[in-house]
């Protein structure tokens, strides 16, 4: 993870939601590590 990235869900941790925060965030690296490796 990226030093941005750890900021962005530290920044969210105390909200409520963070589950679907984490949902989001891992579907959101799954795609863009996809589309590196397509490249």
């Amino acid at each position: 993870m990226t030093r941005t990235g750890a900021a962005m869900t530290t920044s969210h941790e105390s909200r409520s939601g963070d589950d679907d925060f984490a949902r989001q965030w891992e579907q959101w690296h799954t795609d863009h590590e996809q589309a590196r490796l397509d490249a």
